[in-house]
């Protein structure tokens, strides 16, 4: 049944279809599926169902979600998505007390807690706590231990820090000093050029911003940075 939704939808795009963009054809396969799913596939079967979600919401929802849309047109569009709204969260709250008192109705002495608290969760939106992982050590012998991701991503910071050859960029009086010691280093290269004589002409000429712009734009773009940590 998804499959034969999905040749419906998908028949029913206009001619202009052929000339969309690779980026509006998989926004418009994507809805495609999504819908085809939502028409195709039971509420009970999906991944962790509302308890208290129904028919009657759904086409509430929808219509929340269609008053949204035009929402920016006008003051009247606003207030009534702002209305539509109302009715959906007051609509929400009343089926989330009837599915309550449906379920402990139903509940008992022998009724497990896991049950009652996954009925909870689904109603309120809560999630449970994940459990801790494996604990980390900085070295075998380190009282430093990691358990939570944040404490985790700590240490491998630090750890990656420890072991990275990367130099901090200089930064005051040693910042002048290493470019200072730069300009010498071109200026004794320049000196003893066998191709201009220390005229510096040619190739040996500065660079011009033409040169430069030309250069700039032939450089491939997503590269990582380089020691002036600038990236392409």
């Amino acid at each position: 049944m998804f499959k034969t939704k999905l040749d419906e939808i998908i028949n029913d795009w206009p001619q202009q279809s052929r000339n969309w963009s690779v980026h509006k054809r998989n926004n418009a396969v994507s809805y495609a599926i999504l819908q085809a799913a939502e028409a195709a596939i039971p509420y009970g079967r999906r991944v962790d169902p509302k308890p208290f979600w129904n028919t009657e919401l759904e086409n509430k929802a929808k219509e929340c979600d269609n008053a949204r849309t035009k929402a920016h047109i006008s003051p009247e569009d606003a207030a009534h998505f702002a209305m539509k709204r109302r009715e959906f969260d007051q609509s929400c709250t009343e089926e989330k007390r009837k599915a309550w008192h449906s379920f402990v109705e139903e509940i008992d002495s022998k009724t497990n807690p896991s049950k009652v608290w996954n009925v909870i969760s689904g109603l309120d939106g809560r999630k449970s706590k994940s459990k801790p992982g494996v604990e980390l050590r900085e070295e075998a012998d380190s009282n430093r231990v990691a358990v939570t991701d944040n404490q985790k991503a700590k240490l491998f910071i630090d750890t990656y820090i420890k072991a990275s050859k990367f130099q901090n960029e200089p930064k005051g009086r040693e910042k002048k000093m290493k470019e200072k010691e730069v300009v010498h280093k071109m200026r004794d290269a320049t000196k003893g050029c066998k191709s201009c004589g220390g005229e510096k002409s040619g190739m040996c000429s500065p660079i011009t911003m033409a040169e430069l712009k030309s250069a700039l734009y032939k450089v491939k773009t997503g590269k990582a940075a380089g020691p002036d940590r600038i990236t392409n």
